[in-house]
């Protein structure tokens, strides 16, 4: 921002947990259907393969779904600042 001109730039950043009443199988489900690129790559792949994919996935995010809860902990980073004039 201070390169675009902007003075008094603040940087603030804000932690919290996105949380949602989800399974690591419903998350998984759908998150595989929300992009566009990684529903493609999946509809290329066995079912078999589809299978052990969510499989992994369901065991690598296990620790983020406490009470099988959806509950990652995420960042934001807020930049403010004057613009001249």
């Amino acid at each position: 921002m201070t390169e675009a001109g902007a003075s008094d730039v603040q940087e603030h950043v804000v932690k919290f947990n996105l949380e949602a009443p989800l399974t690591p199988l419903e998350f998984w489900s759908m998150r595989s259907q929300i992009s566009d690129t990684l529903r493609e790559k999946l509809a290329k792949l066995s079912a078999a393969e589809q299978s052990q994919i969510t499989g992994e996935v369901e065991q690598a995010v296990s620790e983020f779904f406490p009470a099988n809860q959806m509950s990652f902990p995420a960042q934001m980073i807020i930049v403010a600042g004057k613009k001249p004039g």
